[in-house]
């Protein structure tokens, strides 16, 4: 396997055009299984049968219904209800809205897309579209997680937004983004199955074996796609940021999770006879929203856990439960998450530059890019991402993420050279901390 080989940019383009195309047909097809099933109901015997019918409903659509209600009671705050002197970050309110709407307009996206920033502490984002925006506008959102806006600068947040854009709008597998149509025929077929099969094993598994083959077929489609679909809205970052800024956020966040995986592992370590859940609590508490170097973050977990120990050596009998709740399970995390952690030597790049000036310039990133093809086997970073087959991952690895914007840059720039330049939004880059 080539740890460096990117996908060539017309292919991947290609083959999410066609995939569409072969699936166009089912818009129609759903909506004629959906009304066969609706006429094959026993409408008679479900009179007596509604709360079994709405329960099989609920089987039909759990994974959906669940993710919505996680959604609707997330705590966010929308960009456009912040107040005006609020600052998050480096960044104002009128930042943040002038940020999203330059994105926008350099995108051609004519739509306004509700963002969100979450309480959330990992280097993130992402964009949930489940349909039916105009009700549910928390179903069908941007979210960015606040850590950042605490690290990133104008142009590598812009570069997120424009990808979680390139998300919502652009690239994905269309028939797989109609959840309406594919909750109703869930529904449907469920309540056909118990108006016909009672309330039994064998109704509520008819609608449970139903969904199962449904989502697999779904899933089967949109598969091929994950990854491809990831180069793709990071081309999308790229032409609302351009390329340096969207690399430099790669970066960055590359570097962030390499330093968080290593001060996991360490805290396991150290943590011997606390659960693993608590001391992931701990570190969870201990990380602050605006991310400082990995030294300050290793004093900040230390004293968290030390803190911890000396409670529990206070409470004895506290300890001695825990202990006993703590099973083989915490022991095989310790050691997978251990296993996590790549052998391999990493690659010679000026990762103090990052570091220092808070981001890389083009020479910088061509220099890089030069190193990681003339050493194929070096890591970029110290994660699993690096070194595992891609295809075990939703995400392509940040090495790859980096060479594919690289190699494409000319076509990138060409793509977005007649749109508003996007350069004069926002505040000045973060200062290093």
């Amino acid at each position: 396997m080539d740890i460096r080989a990117t996908p060539e940019r017309a292919n991947i383009r290609g083959a999410l055009s066609a995939k569409n195309k072969l699936l166009q047909p089912l818009f129609v097809v759903w909506p004629l299984l959906t009304v066969v099933a609706v006429t094959a109901t026993n409408w008679a015997a479900l009179a007596s049968l509604l709360p079994f019918a709405a329960i099989a409903v609920l089987i039909s659509g759990w994974p959906l219904y669940v993710a919505a209600f996680q959604a609707s009671f997330r705590k966010v705050r929308w960009l456009d209800e912040l107040s005006p002197d609020r600052r998050i970050g480096d960044y104002s309110r009128t930042d943040l809205l002038t940020l999203v709407q330059g994105v926008h307009q350099r995108l051609g996206v004519a739509t306004e897309t509700p963002t969100a920033i979450t309480p959330d502490k990992d280097l993130n984002a992402s964009a949930m579209i489940l349909g039916l925006a105009g009700f549910f506008p928390k179903l069908n959102a941007i979210y960015v997680h606040r850590p950042m806006l605490h690290v990133l600068a104008p142009g590598e947040l812009a570069s997120v937004v424009g990808h979680e854009l390139g998300h919502y709008h652009r690239y994905k597998v269309d028939f797989c983004r109609a959840t309406p149509l594919h909750l109703m025929l869930l529904g449907v077929v469920a309540v056909l199955a118990v108006s016909h099969l009672g309330p039994s094993v064998f109704g509520f598994g008819a609608a449970a074996g139903f969904a199962w083959i449904h989502n697999a077929f779904l899933g089967a489609m949109a598969a091929p796609h994950h990854r491809p679909i990831e180069y793709l809205c990071d081309e999308a970052g790229a032409e609302a940021a351009g390329v340096v800024p969207a690399i430099n956020c790669e970066l960055k966040m590359g570097l962030q999770a390499e330093a968080e995986l290593q001060l996991q592992h360490d805290l396991l370590k150290a943590g011997k006879d606390i659960p693993v859940a608590r001391l992931l609590a701990l570190y969870q508490e201990a990380i602050p929203f605006a991310r400082v170097d990995a030294d300050e973050m290793k004093r900040r977990v230390d004293a968290a856990l030390k803190q911890e120990k000396a409670a529990r050596r206070g409470l004895s009998l506290r300890g001695f439960f825990d202990h006993l709740r703590e099973g083989e399970g915490d022991g095989e995390v310790r050691e997978q998450l251990g296993d996590l952690l790549p052998k391999g030597a990493l690659l010679e790049w000026d990762r103090e530059a990052l570091k220092r000036n808070g981001h890389l310039d083009a020479d910088q990133i061509s220099a890089l890019v030069s190193a990681m093809e003339r050493d194929p086997n070096g890591l970029l970073f110290r994660l699993p991402t690096e070194v595992l087959d891609p295809r075990y991952f939703t995400h392509p690895p940040h090495s790859r993420r980096v060479l594919y914007l690289w190699r494409n840059r000319a076509a990138i720039a060409a793509t977005s050279a007649d749109r508003p330049d996007l350069a004069r939004f926002g505040p000045p880059a973060p200062q290093p901390r």
